[in-house]
């Protein structure tokens, strides 16, 4: 399997001959010219499978190739990470590695510059320094076992490190279908591969314990009209992940479940869409806490809450995803909440539509990098929004805040490098207050969007402009 991480595009060689393309000029096989850049804007990680291409692999070593493409000559962001894998030593989709034994053998190669020792969870691993290689035995526990690599100089500093994922488990427990009675999901018993979807019906609760580790197959689903109450430890994250690597599972929905529903230091990626629904996770009058979560690498949109719903977030990451969060008509609360890398042409980082009771509330939240549209987009909303921080907006039309109907009040609020920084339109009768506005191509702009609900309208005190 090849891992890549990419913005904007790439096309990948395994001892010459090309096994993957994303983005990349041109048809299969041809060669893409050094100075050519991607047909599309990008950010995302995949994983391919290219089992195909096993025959091109040789004794000895074997060279990785990736020529990386950018969007344009003068973009601002590039990345490419890529990383090559193998199933020998058990399941592996991305960097989780599922083992049955109690024993792993690792090896691989650090940076031949500046590497002396190489050590595993602090254990030394054999080193050859003439062709840079290592390799160890680490014992596993049951679980989830984080396996920190760390290759040192010398003096004992860190030149280089990173984290390989492995989850010891005896076996695998299969779910799928309606949950009868009240359900306990444990780490003992995990993974748990779900094989079909997964409907809570009211009046059933489904617990998964810290620890757990959930995979569902792809299209598979979590159909929640009971109450699902997901609280892991930060020592001990629930995780819920795909089954199969290259491809996408379903989503949550919570369909008039006011619980609350909990979901507490649980980690949440490689989800898609459900079927009926726009996004990965879906409120309909219900009520969903989350707190510690990271939510990351969605094939599409990432919440949608509609219908009197309430959703509250804390403390946590989304990223790298389409548009991240979309409420409408209903309450939401994000607070110490990140929001960064997202991709596609309809890429909000949070866009709020139509009043709430209480009213929206974003509080000490980073909004960053949206590759073509918003950070906060309110329409006919009247949300607060404090102490935030918004940048990197920079698609053709992006703002870093766009408002437009509804009389919200933006206070203590940072918006710079955006296309425009804060755009009041379509009627809206704005305060701002203690913020400031760098950076960005247009500071503040004013005008009437949709013919007939008037211009923008705004009252700033005790801010900065600048740089605009």
């Amino acid at each position: 399997y090849l891992s890549v991480r990419y913005d904007d595009g790439f096309v990948a060689y395994l001892n010459g001959v090309e096994v993957v393309r994303r983005h990349a000029p041109g048809q299969a096989g041809n060669p893409v010219p050094y100075d050519a850049t991607a047909t599309d804007y990008d950010n995302r990680l995949e994983v391919f499978d290219i089992s195909w291409a096993i025959e091109h692999l040789q004794p000895g070593n074997n060279i990785l190739a990736v020529h990386g493409l950018n969007g344009g000559l003068s973009s601002r962001d590039f990345v490419i990470d890529a990383a090559l894998y193998t199933s020998g030593a058990g399941s592996l989709c991305g960097v989780r590695t599922i083992v049955a034994s109690d024993e792993l053998d690792l090896s691989g190669r650090a940076p031949a510059c500046g590497t002396s020792s190489v050590e595993v969870n602090g254990q030394s691993a054999d080193y050859d320094p003439i062709f840079a290689r290592w390799s160890i035995s680490v014992p596993l526990v049951p679980g989830v076992n984080d396996l920190v690599i760390r290759a040192l100089d010398a003096g004992g500093q860190e030149v280089a490190r990173t984290v390989v994922s492995v989850l010891r488990s005896a076996g695998t427990t299969e779910v799928g279908g309606v949950i009868g009675a009240d359900t306990t999901w444990t780490a003992e018993d995990s993974p748990y591969i779900v094989t079909s979807d997964v409907t809570v019906p009211e009046g059933v609760t489904l617990t998964i314990g810290p620890g757990t580790t959930v995979m569902l197959q792809p299209g598979t689903s979590l159909i929640i009209r009971g109450q699902l109450h997901a609280v892991g430890t930060e020592s001990a994250r629930i995780v819920l992940e795909g089954a199969q690597c290259n491809t996408w599972w379903g989503g949550l929905v919570f369909l008039n479940s006011r619980g609350p529903n909990r979901l507490e230091y649980c980690d949440i990626v490689n989800g898609s869409t459900v079927a009926g629904y726009p996004s990965c996770i879906n409120l309909r009058n219900s009520v969903v806490h989350m707190s510690h979560c990271r939510l990351a690498d969605f094939l599409g949109e990432g919440i949608d809450s509609r219908n009197d719903s309430q959703l509250i977030i804390t403390d946590s990451v989304i990223e790298n995803m389409n548009q991240a969060v979309r409420s409408n008509g209903s309450y939401c609360l994000l607070e110490r909440v990140t929001i960064r890398d997202l991709h596609g042409s309809s890429a909000d980082c949070v866009a709020i539509n139509g009043e709430s009771v209480p009213q929206s509330l974003l509080k000490d939240c980073v909004f960053a990098n949206s590759a073509q549209d918003d950070g906060i987009d309110l329409d006919n909303s009247s949300a607060r929004v404090e102490g935030c921080v918004v940048f990197g907006m920079r698609g053709p039309d992006a703002k870093g805040i766009s408002i437009g109907g509804g009389a919200p009040r933006i206070v203590r609020t940072l918006v710079y490098n955006c296309t425009n920084g804060i755009v009041l339109k379509d009627g809206t009768t704005t305060t701002i207050d203690y913020c400031t506005v760098a950076g960005s191509d247009v500071g503040i702009k004013l005008y009437e969007k949709t013919a007939g609900r008037g211009g923008g309208h705004g009252v700033v005190t005790n801010s900065i402009l600048w740089g605009n």
